[in-house]
């Protein structure tokens, strides 16, 4: 539901507050009408929001910018040549994104970027033109204006997605945070009151740069507290003000400069561990996913992702198969989902996963990434979360340069930690890019991705059925798939197999149908090949699969199979039941005829092939092709070649199973 003018104060800022941004009341001057510093920290309650309701019934409503919202608001104010500057700058770097847009009361706009991760500075980058990023407060709809005009969403918070900063934008933030951590001379400078937690700030973020972990930024700041602020700050704000601090990441990695105790030996021979008994992989989805392993899995846009991963939930829930692998989970499953409520409600109210085991976060009510991971470790340890589907990675991680390796490591650790702490599996939910790759290189971004994790799924398209996928697994367990094709049907996706296997079924399914429309006329293989529908199969599978037909008595093959006698195929017509029979009979008989000669070791087996019987009740077809093979053709006399020594009379046929001692010849 779209917020703007016609909501009432109250539904507007509990729905603020939903979305996780930290709002307090302000005049329309747009002065506080309480001491805000807490609220850089924390949301304010209901009961707080009836008790400035009835305290203040006219209130405009403010967001606290920066980390703890996860917000940062470009504000044109065209007072102060603010149209003109905007102009000047999308000329120079571009269109801003479609991103959250409010109109101002005072005839300016608002646009909302998410916040980058690191200590954004309030500045005016040219006039009219001002950045509102960390301790900063902006209007929020359905305020009202001194003009006496409302705050509006032009383009609303419900129809659209916060996006990230673009990059000149991004850049000029990052100088400015820079220039921020200027040295200060302490000696010549007084914080007074208004100034204190802004100088405070700047002075810790000096630290917080060069290294400096928040124990001792607690410590230098209260000594520049009591010395130089007037009057000095309560000391569990100067804690506050190092611990916000302290979130953002150092420039400086602390960890090669710690000195460790290396008395203690950290390391193994090979032979204790070749003597160490490994525990066995824990599997949830044997094959896919396990306990301790991250498991990455991509495909492009619309390929059916999510669709498949909402079969997974209803059968890992059921304690089920799926895709003709076991599912083993015992505790609950923690879904972070990108989807808004509606869609996420129909999904499983279709799937049937309505359940306690089953918990989802929404991405609208998670601020930052640092947060989803802390919901991450809170729903493993309090609530038993055995496994955490991320969907996707990208909607939360907050990377803002996916193929800068660094920035992937660095998003990935803590969450790595959880997996590897608690023995969770995971399970990230990514984009394949537009171009393919190579095997396990097709994904989007960096390949410090991919190599991060233990199991990598990409599923695609199949070219030969639009309801067939083709899943590609690539892991560190042998009890992974490398490919089989998946199909989606009305009971669910069931697996067909190896794409050879599969192809190999399709094309015989075809060829035999093609056969079978021409049973009075036979046809050769290029003509069946011409009648395939595409794609057309490799000349080799086609071989293979007419000589399957052929002998498993599907289809008859006619000709000698050279250039004058190609072979002919057509489909195989049933027996007559006289022939049938006689089929039968003929198999089942046994016919043992007694051995000439003395040679007791000789078996009772005919030492002669018997004559062929002539054939009965031979059709009229058949005769006149064999009549037209024989025609013309004369039959020679065998010559018989002169012997030394040797009687000339001929000796039987032998069998490979008639074993005869020569001295019985």
């Amino acid at each position: 539901m779209e917020i703007n003018s016609p909501h009432t104060s109250k539904t507007a800022a509990l729905d603020y507050i939903g979305r996780g941004w930290s709002i307090v009341p302000v005049g329309r001057n747009k002065i506080p009408f309480v001491p805000w510093k807490e609220y850089q920290q924390r949301l304010p309650s209901v009961q707080e929001i009836d008790e400035w309701l009835e305290k203040w019934p006219t209130l405009n409503w403010a967001v606290v910018t920066g980390a703890f919202s996860g917000v940062v608001v470009l504000d044109i104010d065209p007072r102060h040549n603010g149209n003109q500057s905007m102009k000047e700058l999308v000329k120079t770097y571009g269109l801003l994104p479609s991103t959250p847009k409010v109109t101002t009361g005072g005839g300016g706009r608002h646009y909302y970027f998410k916040h980058p991760g690191f200590f954004v500075k309030s500045v005016t980058l040219k006039p009219g033109v001002e950045i509102k990023g960390d301790a900063s407060l902006v209007t929020l709809p359905p305020s009202v204006h001194q003009s006496g005009r409302a705050y509006e969403w032009e383009r609303s918070l419900a129809s659209s997605i916060i996006k990230p900063m673009p990059g000149w934008l991004l850049e000029s933030a990052k100088r400015q945070a820079e220039d921020f951590h200027t040295p200060i001379e302490l000696g010549a400078t007084s914080f007074v009151e208004g100034t204190r937690n802004h100088s405070l700030a700047s002075i810790a973020g000096v630290l917080r740069v060069r290294g400096l972990a928040e124990a001792a930024i607690v410590e230098a700041l209260s000594g520049i507290n009591r010395v130089v602020c007037i009057p000095p700050l309560e000391e569990d704000e100067v804690q506050g003000i190092a611990r916000s601090v302290s979130n953002y990441p150092s420039k400086i990695d602390s960890a090669a400069f710690t000195y460790v105790n290396t008395a203690e030996t950290k390391w193994l021979t090979s032979k204790e561990l070749s003597e160490r008994e490994l525990e066995e992989v824990e599997w949830i989805w044997r094959g896919y996913l396990g306990a301790g392993i991250v498991t990455l899995f991509s495909a492009r846009p619309k390929v059916g992702k999510t669709t498949l991963l909402f079969h997974l939930l209803k059968a890992t829930l059921a304690k089920g198969k799926f895709l003709g692998h076991e599912t083993f989970l015992k505790k609950k499953i923690l879904l972070l989902s990108e989807e808004p409520l509606s869609l996420l409600k129909r999904r499983i109210e279709k799937h049937g996963l309505e359940s306690d085991d089953f918990l989802i976060i929404p991405r609208f009510r998670l601020r930052n990434w640092a947060e989803a991971v802390a919901y991450v470790n809170h729903g493993v340890v309090k609530e038993g979360v055995e496994l955490v589907v991320i969907d996707t990675v990208a909607a939360f991680w907050g990377v803002q340069n996916e193929n800068d390796a660094t920035h992937i490591m660095e998003a990935l650790r803590p969450i790595q930690e959880v997996v590897q702490k608690h023995k969770v599996a995971l399970l990230l939910i990514h984009h394949l890019r537009k171009a393919d790759g190579e095997e396990g290189t097709a994904h989007r971004g960096s390949g410090a991705l991919v190599g991060a994790v233990e199991i990598v799924l990409e599923m695609g398209k199949r070219p030969s059925s639009k309801e067939q996928r083709l899943l590609n697994g690539i892991g560190r367990y042998e009890e992974t798939p490398s490919e089989v094709v998946i199909e989606l049907r009305e009971d669910g996706y069931h697996a067909l197999g190896s794409p050879d296997q599969t192809s190999f079924e399709e094309v015989r399914v075809k060829v035999l149908a093609v056969v079978s429309d021409h049973m009075e006329a036979p046809i050769d293989s290029k003509a069946i090949e011409d009648r395939l529908p595409e794609p057309k199969p490799k000349k080799t599978n086609l071989k293979d699969v007419l000589a399957n037909l052929t002998s498993t008595g599907l289809v008859e093959q006619i000709g000698k199979g050279v250039r004058n006698s190609p072979y002919l195929y057509r489909k195989s017509s049933p027996l007559k039941p006289q022939e049938k029979t006689r089929k039968v009979e003929e198999s089942a008989k046994e016919t043992v005829s007694p051995v000439q000669g003395t040679v007791d070791d000789v078996p009772e087996e005919p030492l002669e092939a018997p004559a062929p019987e002539a054939p009965q009740n031979e059709s009229a077809e058949a005769c006149s092709f064999k009549a037209a093979k024989t025609k013309g053709v004369k039959k020679r006399k065998r010559k018989e070649r002169p012997t030394r020594g040797v009687s000339t009379k001929r000796r039987p046929f032998l069998r490979p199973s008639q074993k005869i001692a020569p001295s019985a010849i």
